[in-house]
Parts: structure tokens; C-alpha cells; sequence
């Protein structure tokens, strides 16, 4: 009986996340639509996320939302939408639940840089201060009020990050 009921969970498990796959391969069929230039297929595969499987292997729900908000804000980024792909990575919440946040706050930086330009977003990290924050409960958040930019920048601390920002 334990050799049956072992052998039922092992195949129960693999079956769950091979099921990840279908979410992860259309995230990849977007990437490739993004790469060949082609947003409007890639935004509509990108509508098609949500109801994906990504199994129940850890995280893998997560993870793929947040990839997939990324690959979203990257398309509006090359249409030269910043602003909205700014309101796309201000969206994803998901930040310690498998993304990458690196990458999100440096998209964050790109899209300011190229709506304020690069003196107007450097004097106002300069100007105003860090503050720890609460909006993500499972890692240490901080948040600077960049008044000048009317914009709220909340971020997870990776040192590297930080340092390119106080360096700019």
C-alpha cells in the first residue's frame, strides 16, 4: 500500500509540473513575437497568461504573471509608451514571489529617464529621501517620493541597483 500510494504522489507531481510548461511555453512563444517585431501578436498572446496553467510547483503562478508583466512592459517600452509601461510595472506587486525585480526597477529607471529625462530624474532621487515601505509583506521594500517626477518609486533593495542609481 505505501508502494502503491508513494508511487501515486511521484506521478501526481510530474504530471503537475509538466502542466507548468504550457504557461511557460507561451511565455517564450511571446518573447519570440517580441523579438520578431510583431507586439500585436504578442500582446494578444500576452491577454492569454492569465488563464495559463503554470502547475503548483512552488511559485510558478507567480513567477509567470510577473514575467509576463515585464515582457508587457518591454512592448509598450519599444512602442515608446512609457508612461504606460511604467503603469505596468507599477502594477506587479508580485516582486518576491518569483520575478525579477532588478529588471522591473530598472525598467522603472529606463522609463523615467526617457519621459523626464536624465538631469530631472537624477536631482530628484538626489533631493528626496529613502523610506522604508510596507507594500510587499515577504521582503524589505523602500520607497522614495521622487516630488519632482510625481511619482512613487517603491523598490526591493538589491545593492547593485542602488548603487547605479546613486551613481547615475
Amino acid at each position: 500500500m505505501a508502494k502503491f500510494l508513494f508511487i501515486f504522489t511521484l506521478i501526481g507531481l510530474l504530471f503537475s509540473c509538466q502542466s507548468r510548461l504550457n504557461g511557460f511555453s507561451l511565455l517564450n512563444q511571446v518573447k519570440d513575437q517580441i523579438e520578431q517585431k510583431n507586439n500585436v501578436k504578442a500582446l494578444a498572446l500576452l491577454k492569454k497568461v492569465d488563464k495559463a496553467n503554470f502547475g503548483s510547483c512552488g511559485n510558478a503562478y507567480a513567477e509567470g504573471l510577473a514575467q509576463a508583466k515585464l515582457l508587457e512592459s518591454m512592448i509598450y517600452r519599444s512602442e515608446n509608451n512609457y508612461s504606460k509601461s511604467l503603469k505596468v510595472l507599477d502594477d506587479n506587486f508580485n516582486c518576491s514571489l518569483g520575478a525579477d525585480c532588478s529588471t522591473r526597477d530598472s525598467l522603472k529607471v529606463e522609463n523615467l529617464l526617457s519621459i523626464y529625462g536624465k538631469d530631472k530624474v537624477i536631482n530628484s532621487f538626489h533631493s528626496n529621501k529613502f523610506e522604508r515601505d510596507t507594500v510587499d509583506y515577504f521582503a524589505n521594500t523602500f520607497k522614495i517620493n521622487l516630488k519632482e517626477l510625481n511619482y512613487n518609486f517603491v523598490f526591493i533593495i538589491v545593492l547593485n541597483f542602488l548603487m547605479k542609481i546613486i551613481y547615475l
